[in-house]
């Protein structure tokens, strides 16, 4: 007797796999990344996840840029790479140039770590974890500074990253 299976993936859109999957990966991450900060407290855990926010920039997503054409000259590009990633895991975002020349990307509710659960994400790792954005956009363009200005984790309505230059 064959086992029948009412989930038939192979009869499924492409986009619906990748969707599924990229859920998935991203739940375990979040709960991976809540085991850190639990385990090896808040400073250590977001050490840590800092750390490895740098390796996945440097090894990974500076490179799959420079494949783009994008040079981190423009802080809108390297906002619009982030809005595209984080939309494919089902994130409401925004971006916008503000008036200084300042790129605005802000992250609305739910978390995508913790929906309806932020209260479980500490600033911490929220600041570690925004190491990812920073280092890309520093490395691409040295003159450039990440700063995280609203925090979900610190009761925030959204979260917000501010691209500038310390020009």
């Amino acid at each position: 007797m064959q086992d029948s299976n009412k989930l038939n993936v192979d009869e499924w859109p492409e986009i619906r796999k990748v969707k599924v999957s990229n859920k998935i990966g991203w739940m375990y991450f979040a709960e991976m990344c809540k085991s850190v900060m639990s385990e090896l407290g808040e400073e250590k855990g977001a050490e840590l996840i800092k750390a490895w926010a740098e390796k996945i920039a440097l090894e990974k997503i500076v490179p799959a840029m420079r494949e783009m054409g994008l040079d981190g000259s423009d802080f809108m590009d390297v906002g619009a790479y982030f809005q595209m990633a984080t939309a494919a895991c089902g994130y409401d975002t925004t971006l916008e140039r503000k008036e200084n020349g300042d790129v605005s990307f802000k992250l609305h509710r739910p978390c995508i770590w913790f929906p309806g659960h932020e209260k479980e994400i500490t600033p911490a790792f929220c600041q570690a974890l925004c190491n990812c954005e920073r280092t890309v956009a520093k490395t691409l363009n040295p003159d450039a500074e990440v700063r995280l200005v609203r925090n979900m984790a610190k009761g925030d309505e959204l979260c917000e990253l501010i691209f500038s230059s310390k020009k």
